[in-house]
């Protein structure tokens, strides 16, 4: 296992092994956490897109007609923007 030492100043070098297996680049990003009294590293993606694009398949149903069926209910009574312009049209 690599080991490396906290400085003075409280920083640390990473393994460039390591570095280098996660593509690591000067200025980088890392989440630090603290799990069961370890530090865990870990690399913030550069684009949160691609990285958490694809992650929840299914969430909201696995077919159209259930996604349109799940999303009638959690609008209910929303309406609609024209909806709304046409109430204020009405009222004046």
């Amino acid at each position: 296992m690599p080991k490396t030492t906290l400085s003075s100043k409280y920083q640390i070098t990473l393994p460039a092994r390591l570095v280098r297996e996660l593509g690591l680049q000067p200025g980088d990003k890392l989440a630090v956490e603290l799990e069961d009294g370890h530090l865990v590293l870990h690399p913030q993606p550069k684009d949160w897109v691609a990285y958490t694009a694809g992650s929840m398949p299914g969430y909201y149903g696995k077919t159209k007609e259930e996604i349109d069926a799940y999303l009638r209910e959690v609008r209910g009574d929303w309406g609609t923007y024209l909806e709304e312009e046409e109430e204020t049209s009405e009222s004046k």
